[in-house]
């Protein structure tokens, strides 16, 4: 838990410095925070923690390359954490396809899935050029972590569960949030603005899923 907070005061900064135009600073401080909640992920046993963490070493790669000014940089990013939900997918997987039984659960997948098609096919890949394939794809990979979240709703209920899905439903929020600002005309807000949206967003989803992650690992190993 010490860490997890750690990682919390780390984003605290990072946010502080997005606000102050720190860039230099913000080479440190914005990938610290993955970091920390990685080192929380592999303290816990487990292996789905081992995958977890992984996620959380390719976020901080991601977070690096995204503050790179270099043409390759943001696909590099953009590369990064798609391994990132590609591992977080292999650590939750075994309860989505064991778990999904729940009727609320299957619902909001298919919410899901509604604002990937509308938002995602209907919108945004109309102003993406030639990244229409990376990021068609990525969203996609997000749209099906934030879905695979929802397979812990059966096994440990609402209550112990909602930091999982809440972190998914963050995560989906933050990046459509950026890739709209990044892409379309359609986002009229200063930048400096949607980069505290989005990076606040982010954080938030980073620290519910870790501390959901962790605080389901301890509860499985304590009733073991």
């Amino acid at each position: 838990m010490l860490l997890l907070f750690a990682g919390l005061a780390a984003a605290m900064l990072d946010m502080l410095a997005v606000a102050a135009g720190w860039h230099e600073v913000r080479l440190a401080t914005k990938p610290l925070p993955a970091l920390l909640f990685a080192v929380a992920s592999f303290r816990e046993p487990g292996r789905c923690l081992r995958f977890f963490g992984a996620g959380l070493l390719c976020a901080a790669i991601g977070d690096e390359l995204l503050l790179q000014p270099a043409a390759g940089a943001f696909i590099g990013g953009m590369a990064a954490f798609a391994l990132m939900q590609i591992a977080y997918i292999a650590s939750f997987r075994r309860r989505l396809l064991e778990r999904l039984r729940n009727l609320q659960a299957v619902v909001i997948a298919f919410v899901y899935f509604a604002i990937w098609s509308t938002l995602v096919l209907g919108v945004l890949l109309k102003y993406t050029g030639p990244l229409t394939v990376p990021v068609g794809a990525y969203s996609l990979l997000l749209i099906a972590m934030a879905i695979s979240t929802l397979g812990f709703v059966d096994r440990l209920g609402w209550q112990r569960a909602w930091p999982l899905v809440s972190g998914g439903a963050l995560f989906v929020a933050s990046d459509t949030t950026l890739a709209f600002s990044k892409f379309t005309p359609l986002l009229h807000t200063p930048p400096k603005h949607v980069e505290l949206l989005v990076m606040g967003s982010y954080y938030a989803a980073q620290a519910l899923l870790t501390w959901g992650m962790t605080r389901d690992a301890a509860i499985h190993h304590a009733e073991a």
